[in-house]
């Protein structure tokens, strides 16, 4: 068989080795020595899987904190023993349980968890850990919301044995504080608002949570209202009135560094023109992309734009046409009313032929008479005008 103890293990068949002899001087070799086995009273050693845990829990707490990791692990925490705190605590858990409050004011009960910051043992000489109960009181009240969910990772993921039980003590001290601050936290707004709103208002004449001095003034106790609150949450819209939880909004949109503003509409700037001043920009011409696809759809107004032009040149071409051609013809009249062709008959010349006249005659073919247009008949060569006497007219 095999047992371990820790990280260590011895088997049957390693008895006789150097590392079980020496074990068996304190221990049985094999057998879990009787400090390891649960008892009532005491805790249980840490396996090596919950010692890993714890130490990741230590180092998370820490980081999210600034607690010292050593001084969490050996610390010997009581967990009654936390001075202001346990008072804070009793405070709020009797306003929230007790009939009439337990005579308790949530506002008082604020007043004492923010004094434990300076005052964590309120003057006892016990021996509180009032270096502890300081730092958990500032935490729980400047920083509530993220403080306690840091608390409560850490106490789900470190387990409850030996080595890990001054940690899981502080933890579960700060737990209770914030319960404890969960209880009261709504309530003390709710009895913090109406006179700290009527002390702005007599101060600052109105509220206006854009002046820094306001924010200031509420936060130092508000002209005498209370101690300004702290919350573990903030939900407190469905646990008070309207008004004073709209007052609160107001205040953490201006007032509260890490609060989410109230996002408000700005116009949106004019873009910036990359020509000077005072100078046009001119748009270079483009020629418009007709495409050749018939079916391609030709918006309407473009269309109409083109007919038009078409209409007035096609009446611009026919009065420039109209004009040409009345032109052309007023010159073409007034050259043929000027002109007249010279008419003049040539007797027929006889080349040897008969003295009929019948030269350019025959057939009955008048020519004189079928037309007004004689053409000119040719002169003789040379050669007759030397041979042949000058013809003679009658």
């Amino acid at each position: 068989g095999m047992h371990a103890r820790g990280l260590c293990q011895c088997r049957d068949d390693m008895a006789d080795t150097d590392f079980c002899d020496t074990k068996a001087v304190h221990t049985t070799p094999g057998v879990a020595p009787a400090a390891a086995i649960d008892e009532p009273g005491h805790a249980r050693e840490c396996t090596p899987q919950e010692t890993m845990k714890g130490s990741n829990s230590v180092i998370a707490f820490s980081e999210c904190t600034d607690f010292d990791q050593v001084k969490v692990m050996v610390t010997n925490f009581d967990q009654d023993n936390f001075g202001m705190l346990d008072v804070f605590e009793k405070c709020a858990h009797s306003y929230k349980n007790e009939p009439m409050h337990g005579g308790y004011h949530a506002l008082g009960c604020m007043k004492i968890l923010k004094d434990a910051i300076d005052k964590p043992n309120n003057g006892d000489s016990n021996n509180a850990p009032t270096e502890a109960i300081s730092t958990l009181a500032q935490l729980l009240y400047t920083n509530g919301e993220n403080f306690c969910d840091c608390a409560k990772q850490a106490s789900d993921s470190c387990p409850s044995c030996a080595s890990f039980l001054n940690f899981k003590t502080l933890l579960q001290e700060s737990l209770d504080a914030c319960i404890a601050l969960d209880e009261i936290d709504c309530d003390a707004w709710n009895e913090f608002y109406k006179p700290c709103e009527t002390n702005l208002k007599e101060t600052f004449i109105s509220v206006d949570f854009r002046n820094e001095a306001q924010c200031d003034y509420v936060k130092d106790n508000c002209g005498g209202a209370g101690t300004f609150p702290a919350f573990r949450r903030l939900d407190c819209g469905r646990e008070i009135s309207k008004s004073a939880w709209e007052f609160h909004e107001q205040f953490a949109a201006s007032c509260i560094g890490d609060a989410k503003p109230v996002s408000t509409p700005y116009p949106t700037p004019a873009p910036v023109s990359v020509f000077p001043p005072g100078t046009p920009a001119t748009p270079e011409p483009t020629v418009e992309y007709v495409p050749l696809d018939d079916d391609i759809f030709t918006p309407e107004s473009s269309s109409s734009g083109d007919t038009k032009k078409k209409r007035s040149h096609f009446w611009r071409n026919i009065f420039i046409l109209g004009i040409l051609g009345g032109a052309g013809y007023y010159v073409y009249k007034k050259r043929q009313d000027s002109f007249t062709f010279i008419r003049y008959r040539r007797a027929p010349r006889n080349f040897g032929g008969d003295g009929d006249g019948i030269g350019f005659a025959g057939g009955g073919f008048d020519l004189s008479s079928s037309t007004n247009f004689e053409p000119p008949t040719l002169p003789p060569p040379p050669s007759a005008m030397q041979q042949q006497p000058p013809q003679q007219y009658p």
